[in-house]
């Protein structure tokens, strides 16, 4: 007699938690999506007692959405959000996330494209690989004394482009090639953020070779997205907070207004 199907819900069915969901579903597993007209405990319970509640939403939704988790299924809880940093889920209730730092993107009628290998993290991470295996995207797993360079390399590199491009309109090669120094002061103050939200210093030699790499990986990709505005908003504000300046950033606010 075969057993039940493991469960999994996911939360927010957009690009990136629809190709989630399709590839638990080819792994064997229940999926139970969770979408504006429902609630996350209403989902979960139904759900039974599902191993994973993979969590897709915009970085936006994710403080209110992870309270909205009940309590014993937190430990459960598994994070693909970018500019995450620990206290994002501590301040939840969320002690021990899982999660992957995504270095793919897929969108509507294309094929997953990766930049670097993705990385995965927490109690659930050899789930998370074979998730990643599934979808034929690489992927290796990190400890936690690992997790927030590569957390805060990640943030680096969407911040740096999204922000930039809030003034530059070009790829990211071209940034770099022809917009060196500019590139770098603002790199310099997003790298200072994320120090400042995590509380010590991090390799800032590492995080900009590491960069480069990425930018090398994928040199047509654009700066500027749609969110960049709302980024640069959610930046300085945790920068007011944190009493750091950035002015180089400070300096984009004309053009996100623009």
């Amino acid at each position: 007699m075969q057993g039940q199907p493991r469960t999994t819900v996911v939360v927010g069915i957009g690009q990136l938690g629809s190709e989630f969901a399709r590839g638990l579903l080819r792994l064997g597993c229940a999926v139970y999506p969770v979408t504006r007209a429902h609630s996350v405990a209403e989902i979960a319970h139904a759900a039974g007692s599902p191993e994973l509640v993979l969590v897709a939403v915009g970085e936006a939704a994710l403080g209110p959405l992870l309270e909205s988790v009940p309590a014993r299924f937190r430990g459960r809880v598994a994070l693909v959000q970018n500019e995450l940093v620990p206290r994002d889920w501590k301040r939840a209730g969320v002690e021990d996330p899982s999660g992957i730092v995504v270095w793919f993107e897929k969108k509507a009628g294309r094929a997953v494209h990766e930049v670097r290998p993705s990385v995965v993290y927490g109690p659930k991470r050899a789930r998370l690989l074979e998730l990643l295996g599934e979808l034929g995207v690489s992927a290796y797993s990190v400890t936690a004394s690992e997790l927030e360079f590569e957390l805060a390399l990640k943030n680096l590199y969407i911040l740096v482009h999204n922000l930039a491009g809030l003034k530059f309109n070009g790829s990211v090669a071209e940034l770099w090639q022809g917009h060196a120094d500019w590139a770098l002061d603002v790199a310099d103050e997003v790298f200072a953020h994320q120090e400042a939200l995590l509380g010590h210093p991090l390799d800032r030699s590492m995080a900009l070779e590491k960069l480069a790499e990425a930018v090398r990986a994928d040199p047509g990709h654009a700066c500027a997205g749609r969110s960049a505005p709302e980024r640069l908003r959610r930046v300085l504000s945790q920068a007011s907070e944190l009493g750091l300046r950035l002015p180089t950033l400070e300096s984009l606010v004309e053009s996100s207004d623009a």
